[in-house]
This record gives structure tokens, sequence and C-alpha cells, in this order.
């Protein structure tokens, strides 16, 4: 049954994909076999069938359904012979160009020896396909089945669902245990969630763990999703990043558990360990030592397929979750399938879907699968699924759960090889967006669209289509990274098993013979004697290492000299995070080559022969800090798209001729050149910016750096950076600190970007004021801004008017001395200053004296949620007065800084107040404290002269307080009985 399965999803989205890319080269195909004498007729006429077969091939997998287990041997051999064909048609495209290079006139040029073995290759692949052809006309059966061709990996804390179908019982019989283990001296408990995979166990624990009931309950809480690989340093590092908010870089047990464990001290926590499959106690008891002195009330919730894990734990409360109703299972399709369609018209899609929801099995994954299923279908095709043939398969070895194979079998062709392609990633994996889309491309996945859009913007619709069936999930991390479902990934894993190979820790690095896509954790296959299968493997055409998060690692020259040329049809090739310093020459044999990722390197220089890569489209050297200059033949490029230098700072400039690259859709950092190239301190030449203006398909973040280079009108003019309109953000860097003020003025004042762009830096500019686009209210995109060390500045711009701008930030103006009017920019009485504004902050103004309010009553920052200021010496009051979202402010050094805000003047739902190092600041009356009732965290450090109050009077909702260096006489003389507040958890006091 699964090769059944196999067989019907392989062959349309591999040969469509074949077919799309050989068919516009038939008459190359022509031209080659003209060119071989005799048996040129025979040839052509052979490739001619050969298309016409690779059709009726896929035509009739997308129809059959066979039985036989033993057609999985043949599937698998017809998937190597097209991956074969697909080596052999990148090949006959590089002869193609060269053919094309090399001619001048209608005379063909002789075939060269490559082309005669191509020749001789598709020959060969023609009688293979031949043969299959004959075994499956022996093996399949004749049933069809109508298919559309049309259009767990890590769980995070945050629930799908805003409500949860069918288990409301079993999460109040959580959050009362909950609530009742505060009492029962207990240090920690321990509560398992058992059941079979879909039936709900991390959407249970999600919405507990979320409950507002719980909300305010514990003092630290942890989701992490465990999965299969049980190891304890991994999760304990986990619990410590989520605990410190930092990477412990360490990875010896006993030194990050130590630090943990001073960090639970009398915490009540709740850590949620998803998805455990691990039936070892002595690695459930190494995980719990840190917790041995967390508060009573504390407990552990772990979610398991297996009976015996729950076991392990020796839980205090166990539920054991069923299958859901039919009548759960039908609300959760009615939910996903019908969205804001009305019912009462769609009476026979309702009979329909119950009877659908009656085969999901009490599954709501199945019915969450099924559902957005439905909602892409026709109501014709509602029958078509109800009777499919996979609600009855049974397949012992296969824990796929048909609803997702049948939501599986309905994808687009051309997704299925995209989605099983995931399977590249280890479960618990996050992935980014962007980066998926460019390997699919690399891989040739996405074909480039007929309607005039990118490619990269097909890749996004691939993507889009996935995510809106389920296939990926939005990570809570990022809205950038993406997850996927235990299951699902399960599913991919069975459809690529004999071509994709993924080792992980545990793992042999044997590599199956027909493996095309190979990923693997640094950690277990990184030296030379692991690399050595990879010389028997020409084919490959993905190396991957993967880890998460991110390890370096160390690879030797000889290593990769050996490693590189066993490549040679590779098109997918990561080394980031290797401790490499230099890259053999052999990296310009990888023809195929279309994605490197070098990022996290050491290499100053990249070697003159990557500059032969003619099908590189994408290039990574992100974090690559010692790069000097890329080659000089770097124009050489021509099929780049993608080009990050993200964070490269030691980078001189941009190579002669890279203004040509016109396809590049990403250029993340820009170094100008000096303007005049003559400079005897410069090697060679570098370009200027009005290079820029040769590339108007530029998106997502560009960073020039070195703009005090940029001395001429001209060339600034020419940089044209208003006509980069999908440019999302724009940083601009200037380093010479003696620059010209004026010329710098000029420059920025040409320098206009898109009105469409959202986030917009400026450092180190040496104007003395701003040109006037700066603030002004045309930018009405802009989300954030950073202005940072314009040390000559003496007034900031009027920001006020841009009325998307959410966050801001003004660091190191060490001219201005206040802020005002000018600040706020206000030229109608009916435009609200700041009034997106949720952060703001000042940092570094060493002369800023006053700051002065918006006219008018309750003007300005409706909506700010944080203000800090930090090193403002010479600041006296601290104005606007009015805050009506603030959670969180915070001052610190701020000497002169004499007065605090008025109790009346502060938001009621204020949860952090900071002052640390205010020496001139009097007495801090108690009613601005008791009327902040939603105070959760109080820091009052070195400031000598405050004033405290009695400590009986603390807010009730405060857990965090922290008492530094204040007169001895006012902390003790008004009660130690701080340490009977019922609320406090974090208490310093020095």
């Amino acid at each position: 049954m699964a090769a059944s399965f196999i067989g019907g999803t392989f062959f349309s989205a591999a040969m469509k994909v074949l077919l799309d890319r050989a068919v516009p080269r038939a008459d190359f195909f022509v031209g080659l076999f003209r060119r071989s004498e005799p048996d040129a007729a025979l040839l052509r006429a052979k490739l001619s069938h050969l298309m016409m077969i690779i059709k009726s091939m896929m035509d009739d997998a997308e129809e059959n359904r066979v039985t036989n287990c033993a057609v999985e041997e043949w599937l698998n051999e017809l998937k190597n012979a097209l991956y074969d064909a697909e080596d052999l048609l990148d090949e006959i495209a590089d002869e193609d160009r060269q053919w094309q290079g090399d001619s001048r006139s209608r005379i063909l040029p002789p075939m060269s020896p490559d082309g005669k073995f191509m020749a001789v290759e598709l020959e060969e692949f023609s009688r293979r396909v031949d043969y299959l052809v004959r075994q499956m006309n022996v093996m399949s059966s004749k049933k069809h089945v109508k298919g559309k061709s049309a259009a767990r990996l890590p769980s995070t804390d945050i629930p799908d669902e805003d409500r949860i179908s069918g288990r409301e019982e079993e999460r109040r019989r959580i959050i009362e245990f909950l609530e009742s283990c505060e009492g029962d001296r207990r240090r920690i408990s321990v509560v398992a969630i058992a059941g079979m995979p879909g039936v709900g166990k991390t959407s249970l624990a999600q919405h507990v763990y979320n409950d507002e009931i719980l909300r305010d309950f514990f003092d630290i809480k942890v989701w992490v999703c465990v999965s299969n690989d049980f190891d304890v340093v991994r999760v304990t590092k986990t619990i410590h990043e989520s605990v410190s908010s930092w990477l412990f870089e360490s990875e010896d047990l006993n030194i990050v558990q130590k630090d943990l464990s001073g960090r639970l001290i009398e915490k009540k926590v709740l850590l949620v360990l998803d998805d455990l499959w691990s039936e070892d106690y002595d690695k459930w008891d190494a995980l719990l030592k840190p917790f041995k002195m967390v508060a009573e009330g504390s407990a552990v919730l772990i979610t398991t397929r297996h009976e015996n894990v729950a076991k392990v734990s020796n839980p205090d409360l166990t539920l054991h979750l069923e299958q859901l109703s039919d009548e759960d299972c039908w609300s959760i399709i009615k939910t996903h399938a019908f969205s804001q369609m009305d019912l009462a018209v769609n009476l026979k899609r309702e009979v329909l879907g119950r009877k659908i929801a009656r085969k999901c099995g009490g599954l709501p994954l199945a019915a969450k699968a099924v559902g957005r299923l439905l909602r892409s279908t026709k109501e014709d095709e509602w029958e078509l699924i109800l009777e499919h043939d996979l609600w009855y398969s049974v397949n012992d070895k296969s824990s796929i759960l048909p609803a997702l194979q049948l939501s599986y079998r309905y994808l687009p062709s051309h997704l299925k090889r995209c989605f099983s392609y995931c399977s590249m990633f280890p479960k618990d994996y996050q992935f980014e967006k962007k980066k998926l889309i460019l390997l699919w491309m690399a891989e040739g996945f996405v074909q480039h669209p007929s309607d005039g859009r990118s490619i990269e913007e097909e890749g996004d619709r691939y993507f889009s289509e996935l995510l809106s069936r389920s296939f990926f999930q939005q990570s809570s991390s990022s809205v950038s990274s993406f997850i996927m479902h235990d299951l699902f990934h399960d599913l991919a894993e069975m459809e690529s098993k004999e071509f994709i190979s993924r080792v992980e820790s545990g793992k042999s690095c044997k590599i199956p013979e027909k493996v095309r896509h190979f990923s693997f954790r640094r950690r277990h296959c990184d030296d030379l004697t692991k690399w050595k299968p990879f010389k028997s493997f020409s084919h490959l055409h993905t190396f991957m290492p993967i880890d998460y998060p991110a390890v370096y690692s160390s690879v030797s020259l000889r290593a990769l000299g050996e490693l590189l040329p066993a490549l040679r049809r590779v098109r997918v090739l990561c080394l980031s995070h290797y401790q490499i310093h230099l890259l053999p020459d052999e990296i310009g044999e990888l023809q195929q080559l279309r994605f490197l990722d070098l990022s996290f390197t050491s290499l100053k220089n990249l070697p003159e022969t990557i500059c032969k890569l003619h099908k590189l489209e994408t290039l990574l050297l992100i974090h690559c800090c010692q790069l000097i200059e890329l080659p000089s033949n770097f124009c050489n490029l021509t099929s780049l798209r993608h080009l990050d230098l993200a964070d490269t700072a030691s980078l001189k400039g941009m190579p002669q001729g890279i203004g040509s690259l016109s396809s590049l859709r990403t250029l993340s950092k820009f170094v100008v050149g000096p303007s005049v190239p003559s400079d005897h301190n410069w090697r060679r030449e570098y370009l200027t910016i009005g290079v820029l203006g040769s590339y108007q398909h530029l998106q997502g973040d560009l960073c020039i750096s070195n703009m005090d280079r940029v001395r001429s009108m001209s060339d600034a003019t020419s940089a044209r950076l208003a006509n980069l309109k999908n440019l999302e953000g724009l940083k601009l860097e200037w380093r010479n600190r003696h620059s010209d003020s004026e010329v710098e003025r000029k420059v920025l004042n040409l320098i206009k970007p898109s009105k469409t762009l959202k986030r917009l830096a400026i450092q180190g500019y040496g104007g003395t004021s701003f040109p006037n686009w700066i603030g002004h209210c045309m930018y009405s995109n802009i989300v954030s801004l950073h202005l940072e060390r314009c040390l000559f500045c003496f007034v900031l711009p009027p920001l006020g008017q841009l009325q998307s701008l959410k966050k801001l930030s003004v660091q190191e103006f060490i001219q201005v001395t206040t802020v005002g009017p000018e600040f706020y920019g206000c030229d109608s009485s009916s435009i609200i200053p700041f009034r997106s504004l949720e952060t703001l902050r000042f940092d570094g103004m060493s002369q800023w004296e006053e700051w002065f309010p918006i006219e008018g009553d309750g003007m300005g920052f409706p909506c700010l949620q944080e203000l800090q200021l930090t090193d403002c010496p010479k600041l006296l009051r601290l104005l606007p007065t009015h805050l009506p979202s603030l959670k969180k402010l915070a001052i610190s050094r701020c000497p002169e800084l004499v007065t605090l805000p008025p109790s009346h003047r502060l938001s009621p739902s204020q949860t952090c107040l900071e002052f640390r190092s205010l020496p001139a600041t009097g007495k801090l009356p108690p009613q601005v404290l008791l009327q902040l009732t939603s105070l959760k965290a109080l820091d009052l450090s070195h400031c000598p002269t405050m004033e405290l109050f009695p400590f009986t009077r603390l807010p009730r909702m405060l857990e965090t307080l922290r008492v530094m260096l204040l007169p001895l006489p006012t902390i003790f003389a008004r009660g130690i009985r701080a340490y009977k507040h019922p609320g406090i958890s974090h208490l310093w006091m020095l």
C-alpha cells in the first residue's frame, strides 16, 4: 500500500518537472543529434518516443493505484531513472550554452566528446524507460482514482486554534489539579497526557499552558519539544535558555544544571515536555535534578504517545485521551472547510462532511487536514473523497493517517516534491521560509511562471499553499520560521525514503546507494573518515549539515579538497559554521551548483574559480567577519539572484562589473568604494554607490556601508533608491567622523528611498541637521527607525509625523540640548504625534537638558508601551507626563534628574518600573506604586537619596523586587517584612 501511494504521487511531481525542462530544449536535442552522423534520424525518433512515454507514464500513474507490494522496487528504479534524466538534462544544458557561445554562423561546430557521451547516455536512458514501462504494464492494476491536478517537528507553546474542540473537561481537570498542588507540600507534581498520534495531546497542553487562570500562577513557564531524541544536555540547555534568555555554550551537563538550579530556587515552575518518547528512567531523573529546590506547587506536564513513558515519570495525574466524537470531528472540519459560508445553503456538503467526519477516527489532526482539503475542492469532489480507497487502506508498517495521505494525494503535483523534500530536516527543526524557497529553486522544484511574476514569488505561492493546507505550521519564535507536525514529517519521509538520507545522533553514517539529498548533524559526520563514502556518490544533489541551534565545527583543507570533486552534480552545498580559512579551487568544478552557503566561516577571500559557477543562484556569506574582498571576476556569476553579505565587517568594497548582475533580488550589503579610484591605498578599484541604480529588483534589507566615501552628487543621484519598490529595510552607515558635514547632508538628501520602505537606520551621519525627507509624512509605511552616533546634529528630525512608526531608537546625539516641537513635527492640530509608537529609547544624549511637552492636553504617544532613558547626564525633567498605554519605564544613569513622574500620570497597566543610578532623585511616595495595580517588576538600584515607603504597601501583583545600594536605614527601618509579601519570588537586597 505504501508503494501504491508513492507511485501515484512521485510520478506527477518528478515527471512533470522533467518534461517542463526537457521540451523547451527539443530543438537543441535535434541539433545535437544532427551532428551525430549516421543514426541521427533514429536518435531523433527515440527522443520523440521518449517524451511521449514519459508523458504517458505520468498520466497513467496519476490515474492508477498498484496493489502489489513488490512494485516498490520498480518505483524506486523509476525515480532513480528520473533523477538521472535530470542530471543528463543539466549536462545537455551546459553543452547547449557552450554551443551557443561558440556558434558564430549557421554552420554547426563539431560535436564535443561530452556531447557524444550525452547522446549515448540518452540512448541508455531510453532503454531503461522502455523496460520500466513494460514492467509497469505487467504489475499495474486498472483501478482508477480521479486525482486533483490543480492547486512532527517541534511543537510550540502557541495553540493553532482559539478554542479546543471536545477537550474542555480534560483541560478543566488539569488546571484544577495544578491549582490544588500549591498547598500539598510537594516540590513538583507530574501530569501525563497520553494518547495515540494525532489525538490532540499537544493542542491540549498548549491550551493549558496559555490558560488565563494560570497566567500569573507560575513564576516561570517553559515549553520544550523533546521528540524521540531525548538528549538530556540538549533539553536542559533549552530549559536554561528559556529561563535566562541566553544560550549556554557549555556542553558540560553538570555546569549547565548548576547554573539552572540556581535560577530555579524557590520559583514556582511549570515545565512542559511535549512528545516524550524515552522510557529511560535515568534520563528522566537526570533531567529533573535542577528542579530539587523549586517552590511548592511546581509541576511538569508531559505528553506522550507511549503508555510506558507515562509510567516512568510516575505521574500524579494521568489523562488517557480517547478519540473525539464524530460531532466534534465535524465541528473541526466545518471550521476549516466552510469558514464564513452559510451551511444552510450547503446541505449536501454538510451531509457529505458529516460522513467524512466519521472516517477521521476521532483524531483532530485528521479532521483539520481533511477540513482544509475540502475547503479547496469543488462540491462534486467531496463524494470522491468520501469514497476514496485510502480510507480503507491498512498498512502495519506506516503510522500515517489515511486522512493525511488523502490530503497529500490531493496536493497539486508541483507541491509534492517541495513537501517531501522537507524530510531533509530532522524532527523538531524550525526552518526559515525564505531559505526553504531558495533551496526549492536550487533543486529545480519551482518552475518559472508564465504570468510575469518572479520565480521567488512563485516559490512563495507554493509555500503559502502548503501552509494553508496545514502541512506547515508557524513557529512561535519568529514570524519567518515554520515547523511540521510529526505525522506530516513521517509522511514526507515515506515519500522520499530511498532518495533522502539524514544522519543524526545514534545513527551510522551509512548512505543509501540511490540517495540524492543528504543532511547530517555536524558532530556525527564531520571528519575525513566519515566523509570518505561520498567519493562514490557523484550523483548527490544536496549536501547539507543541519544543527539547531548551529554549532561550529572544524574541517581540513584536505578533506574539502577530496570531497568537492566527488560532488560534481551537487546543486545545494552548505559549509556554514565550519572553521574554513581557505576554500579549495575545486569549488569551481561544481558546474551544477545553484546554492552555496559559506556563512559563519573564517574565509578572508574566495577563490577566483568560484566565478566559473554559471548556474549559482544563491551565495550566502553571512557573518564572514574576516572576508576582505570578493573575486575580481564576480560579474561572471550571471545567474546570481541572492547575495547575502550581512555582518561582513572587513569587506573593503564591491568588485568592478558586479553592476552587470541585474538579476539580483537580494543584496544585503553594499560597501561603497572611494570616489577617487587612483588612491594609492587601494589595491584595486571598487564600485561607487551609483551602481545601485542597476538593481531595480532588490528586496528585503540593504545596508550601504562607508557612505562617507560618497563625494559625487551624480553618484548619489545615480543610486536611484527611490526606484527600489520591493526594498523593506535600509541602513546607511558613515564611518569617518571627520568628513564634510555639508557634503553629507547633500548626499543624504539625494539618497531618498522608496515610500514603501518599512525599516530605516542611519548610523554615523555627519551633517548638522537632517534633510526634509527624514520624518516626512510621505513615509507612512515606516514601522522602525534607528538613529545612532550622529555626532554633529543639533536638532532631531520631525519624526512624530511617521504615523506607522512603532519602534524608535535615538542614540549618541551629543549636540542635542532640547527635545520639543521640532521632534513632534505637528503641522496640523488634527495629527496626533507618534500615534502608533510602542517603544521609544534615548541613549547617550550627553548634552540633553529638557524635554518639552506636546501642546494640547493628552496629545501624543497614545500607544507607547516602553520608554527607556539611559546615559542622559544633564536631563533635568522627565516628560511627556501623560502616557496612557505605558507598561515599562526604565531610567538609568541620569544623575541630574530630580523629579519622577507623578502617580496620576502613570498608566495603571504598567508592569515594570526601573530606576537605576539616579543620585538626585528624591522621595518616591507610596501612592505612586499603589496605583500601579499591574506592576510586576520594580528595580530601585544605586539611588542614594531616594526615600522609600513601607514594604507592607507594595503592589500585590509584584513578583520581582531589586533594591541595591540604597541607604541602609531606609531599607531596614521600614521592615524586613518584604520577605512575607505574597507575590514576590525574585528579591535582591544589597
